[in-house]
């Protein structure tokens, strides 16, 4: 049974349907919704089921009969008119009106966001020059010594960089800020308490020794200036236990050997090798992210609002994950936080628009490009992670990493690991003006 449909696209990427029902469907269905309802009314002079249509009308009322019937037919009608009309929501549609007699309903159907690149393939944008300084370099050595460090017993008072084994208490205002029992410090005044004089005031203790100190922490800048929270002194209560010396292991072939190298020369060439391979690495991924960022801004995304929605569901459905891996709900963070779960969504509304907009222009971008993975570079992605794991690999666990990527969940990670490679150079090609030239599409493509 045809509709008459009337259908308008919004600016906004919603579509608009008026759609008129015969009204023979509308009083066959009156007649279903009578009969239904005649097996449950009580009605004089009538066996329950057995009422006429007319009776059961009289009874009940003509509106409110013609208005569940009309409630029976209203999504078979919707399924119907977006068949007709050949309309593809991107969420479920929404009754805006409703006239009864004749019966048309005014739907809005939100449509799939929509995405103008512009001329993209003129963006350009320089890639970052890399450069790794012989201070990177040495500050990477120096980590791998500190990785290499030993503590050692000393039956001396603490000094600078020892470390030791302490009963550590903070108060400010009798309020317990911290109540701690053999606790490790290393008596670095660039990582401990930085800024205070915390660690000149257990210099000198020995094992056994306790003592009692203020410390006034400095104000934050970024913090209300008449918050004077900030200001209140600390009283500190250390009773050291052990002192450890620390000692670091010397820059040279020995420690080079630790480190799988035979000399501390090969040692260094692979530490720059490194930081100039992640450094690299780095680089690329920003000058991707920048040549998209100017795509994104030359590009037109049209949405619906349920599209927003949508976006905002999924960020606090991923609050409320995180929120419940750490034991709390996401109800009891927002009595916290003296925010209602309205005004939450409301905050995240610009984040879930820009997060629409990047997607989108993503979507848009690999189907331009006509970027995809196929099984061959799966295999291959396969072949080369289990490469990676080292030659002393058994067989086994060789088969069991195998099955594990080529399980369903595996091969997708794979295939988002490829295809992102692909985008980031593509994205990094376009920029540099060296993207190279796309085929012709085909006629079922247009």
């Amino acid at each position: 049974m045809s509709l008459q449909i009337e259908q308008m696209e919004t600016e906004n990427r919603e579509l608009e349907l008026t759609v008129q029902v015969e009204e023979s469907r509308v009083q066959d269905a009156e007649r279903k919704v009578a009969k239904r309802l005649a097996r449950d009314l009580r009605i004089p002079g009538f066996r329950p089921g057995k009422a006429p249509f007319h009776i059961v009308q009289r009874w009940v009322g003509r509106e409110a009969l013609r208005s569940q019937a009309i409630d029976s037919i209203t999504q078979d009608i919707y399924t119907e008119a977006l068949e007709q009309s050949e309309a593809v929501p991107y969420a479920p549609g929404a009754l805006t009106d409703i006239d009864l007699e004749p019966l048309v309903l005014h739907i809005t159907v939100p449509l799939p966001p929509e995405v103008d690149l512009g001329d993209y393939r003129q963006v350009r944008v320089d890639p970052p020059e890399v450069e790794v300084t012989d201070e990177q370099v040495n500050d990477a050595m120096e980590a791998i010594q500190e990785q290499h460090a030993l503590l050692e017993p000393a039956d001396r008072p603490a000094a600078g960089g020892d470390a030791i084994i302490a009963n550590l208490k903070a108060v400010r205002d009798e309020e317990v800020l911290l109540d701690r029992e053999g606790a490790e410090l290393l008596l670095d005044p660039e990582t401990l308490y930085p800024d205070t004089p915390f660690v000149d005031n257990v210099v000198g203790m020995s094992a056994g020794e306790e003592k009692t100190f203020e410390i006034t922490f400095p104000a934050d800048p970024e913090e209300d200036k008449d918050d004077e929270s900030e200001s209140r002194p600390v009283t500190f209560s250390v009773a050291v236990q052990e002192v450890k010396a620390r000692y670091v292991p010397p820059l040279n072939d020995g420690l080079a050997k630790e480190e799988g190298f035979e000399t501390l020369l090969e040692l260094r060439m692979d530490v720059r090798r490194r930081l100039t391979e992640a450094t690299q690495r780095r680089a690329d991924a920003e000058h991707a992210d920048e040549v998209f960022e100017r795509i994104r801004e030359g590009a037109t995304v049209a949405y619906p609002p349920a599209a927003v929605e949508l976006e905002t569901d999924r960020i606090v459905g991923e609050m409320e994950q995180r929120a419940k891996q750490q034991g709390w709900a996401l109800e009891d963070y927002l009595s916290i936080q003296g925010q209602t779960l309205e005004a939450l969504r409301e905050d995240l509304r610009s984040a879930a628009e820009e997060r629409l907009e990047k997607k989108h222009t993503t979507i848009a971008l690999l189907h331009v490009e006509q970027l995809t993975t196929g099984d061959d570079e799966l295999e291959q992605r396969i072949d080369e992670r289990l490469a990676k794991m080292g030659d002393d690999l058994d067989e086994e666990t060789s088969g069991r990493m195998r099955e594990l990527y080529a399980s369903e969940q595996g091969r997708m990670l794979m295939f988002n690991d490829v295809l992102t490679e692909k985008f980031t150079e593509r994205l990094r090609a376009i920029g540099r003006g060296e993207a190279p030239d796309l085929p012709e599409p085909s006629d079922e493509e247009e």
